[in-house]
């Protein structure tokens, strides 16, 4: 569910990887997703510092 986002665009991609390469956007859709990635890694560190600083 966390990242449902970038797995769309991840499949997006490859179910679609012609229409990708033809255009020359594979660094966009790299982009896309690492920027749809960003979000839930960010909430994973907050959430990994909380739980150290707890235990």
């Amino acid at each position: 569910v966390v990242y449902e986002e970038a797995s769309q665009v991840a499949n997006d991609a490859v179910s679609s990887i012609r229409i990708v390469a033809s255009f020359c956007s594979e660094k966009r859709v790299m982009d896309l997703y690492k920027k749809n990635c960003e979000a839930p890694r960010k909430h994973g560190i907050w959430q990994a510092t909380i739980g150290g600083l707890g235990f």
